[in-house]
């Protein structure tokens, strides 16, 4: 298979993520891969991600949706017929000897001799670690910004219960960004290059003790090529905890918060699941016009308990996947919005106030034509007291200049 870099011959194969699968375990990117997974697998094995023994309907129809979108996403699946197999066709002195049948078993909620439908229908609770390898993803940015997000998320909901939404929230916010830099110091000190046309700038800025009244938590912010155009994706989170199983109130202020932020037309709420019985599910992420059309479509008065899974629009995202799969896209015109340069960004989280419009933002481009330090260091100026950013280097930084872009707009990049 010919090779997708520009000049491999200037690597070891140890340094190419093509060979990812070959790498050691020891390599410093592999092994903080692997550390973030074995995470996310503690935290399901403590039942947290993981399954009641009956799902809900709409839990299920989230699972299914889950594995779904990783499928269109292009995502390896890492779970497949040959792990079902094994279950189907395990022994009971197999279940006494191998941690496989353990571990699936506390994921998905299921005993020995559970119907293949029912493996199926759960298998997303695995596919949430098993994809977190970077083969997994045709884009290594992409990899590292879901395996980060999937541990963080899986992190807060373990150790945050109990805690208020704006404590978790920005944990949250902390551990993704955490594990994003140490994933792209790994590359950077290791000389492991992202693949040509691979590219992962990466930002955040945040506010300490202050809260805007409108309510948002926190932001992302993705630059990707939408319709061929380099374009940052702006998305704000209002987070929930959940007050009973696959249940979250959404009255703050009378129903005002909702207001407000179906008002900004970029916002989402994030759930936070609770533990019941021992078991939570994962953090879910619906749109604010969904929520919006569940309130006031409903009974009147109108009741503020909404789904945290499914109800009246499309089934809610994973946390991690909507980041790495829908704030990505390239075609999707309705997730989230759009804004051409980081003065429009900055311009519209801090819409004129003299406070920012949240006290946390993770900013990241894909795109390597967009300027996420330019954008952090504009929100310093809008409020923000602590900003940072990062840039994983690719392969044409690695070894030549670079031709394909805008390199003014790109600090540290050599311009030929």
């Amino acid at each position: 298979m010919p090779s997708i870099f520009s000049n491999d011959s200037a690597l070891l194969p140890a340094q190419i993520w093509e060979h990812y699968s070959d790498w050691p375990s020891v390599h410093p990117v592999k092994s903080i891969f692997n550390e973030l997974i074995q995470a996310v697998v503690d935290a399901k094995g403590e039942g947290i991600g993981a399954s009641h023994s009956t799902p809900t309907s709409q839990e299920l129809e989230a699972l299914e949706q889950g594995a779904r979108r990783l499928v269109s996403a292009g995502v390896q699946d890492g779970w497949g017929q040959a792990h079902r197999d094994k279950w189907t066709h395990s022994r009971l002195a197999d279940w006494n000897e191998d941690p496989f049948f353990k571990i699936c078993s506390t994921v998905m909620g299921l005993k020995r001799g559970a119907p293949e439908r029912e493996l199926i229908e759960r298998d997303y609770l695995m596919k949430q670690f098993l994809s977190m390898h970077a083969n997994a993803w045709s884009d290594s940015a992409k990899a590292i910004l879901y395996a980060a997000a999937q541990a963080a998320s899986h992190e807060v909901s373990r150790t945050c219960q109990g805690r208020s939404e704006v404590e978790t929230s920005a944990k949250l916010t902390e551990r993704i960004g955490a594990n994003i830099h140490r994933i792209i110091d790994a590359v950077n000190a290791s000389a492991t290059p992202l693949p040509s046309g691979v590219f992962l700038d990466f930002g955040s800025a945040s506010m300490q003790g202050w809260r805007d009244w409108q309510g948002a938590d926190f932001a992302i912010v993705v630059g990707t090529t939408v319709l061929g155009r380099p374009m940052y994706r702006v998305a704000l989170f209002q987070a929930k905890w959940e007050i009973a199983r696959g249940k979250t109130n959404v009255s703050h202020g009378d129903g005002g918060q909702l207001d407000e932020i179906h008002s900004t037309g970029m916002g989402y709420y994030v759930s936070y699941p609770n533990t019941f019985h021992g078991r939570a599910f994962f953090t879910t992420v619906r749109p604010v016009p969904d929520v919006f059309r569940s309130v006031w479509e409903s009974e009147d008065p109108p009741s503020f308990d909404i789904d945290t899974c499914h109800d009246r629009g499309q089934a809610a995202w994973d946390f991690a996947a909507f980041l790495a799969i829908a704030m990505t896209s390239q075609d999707d015109l309705s997730c989230g919005r759009l804004f051409p340069n980081a003065q429009a960004v900055s311009d519209v989280l801090s819409l004129g106030r003299d406070k920012p419009l949240v006290p946390h933002v993770l900013a990241m481009d894909m795109t390597g034509a967009l300027n996420v330090h330019e954008m952090v260091q504009r929100l310093k100026f809008k409020g923000f007291d602590k900003v940072t950013s990062a840039s994983a280097l690719s392969i044409l930084d690695a070894v030549g200049p670079r031709t394909d872009g805008p390199q003014q707009d790109r600090p540290g990049r050599p311009i030929k």
